[in-house]
């Protein structure tokens, strides 16, 4: 994966985001700012969310969650390619994945 540049764009809690290969930016004041860089081993270059501290991340073994200060697995996978849906339903207390197995 290395050789190509994933890019997505996402609004979280009523902004706008673009994730442009590892690196995740906020569109503010008609400019766009780094808000942090994906490190972890099997990130899948999708985010969604409720806000900057309530961020769902899909890993390509699973589903694992940033909530303003450290990433932690939600739910993690047996194998690389089953694939969670990035736009989840947020509901007040609850948030609903699908998944696919290919």
């Amino acid at each position: 994966m290395d050789n190509i540049t994933y890019i997505s764009l996402s609004e979280i809690g009523g902004r706008t985001y673009f994730l442009i290969g590892k690196d995740l930016f906020g569109y503010k004041n008609n400019s766009f700012n780094k808000i942090m860089s994906f490190t972890i081993e099997k990130f899948g270059y999708q985010v969604s969310g409720r806000n900057e501290t309530d961020i769902f991340i899909r890993m390509l073994d699973g589903l694992s969650h940033f909530n303003g200060n450290y990433i932690e697995y939600l739910y993690k996978f047996t194998n690389d390619y089953t694939c969670v849906w990035p736009n989840p339903v947020n509901l007040e207390n609850a948030v609903f994945f699908a998944d696919q197995i290919s």
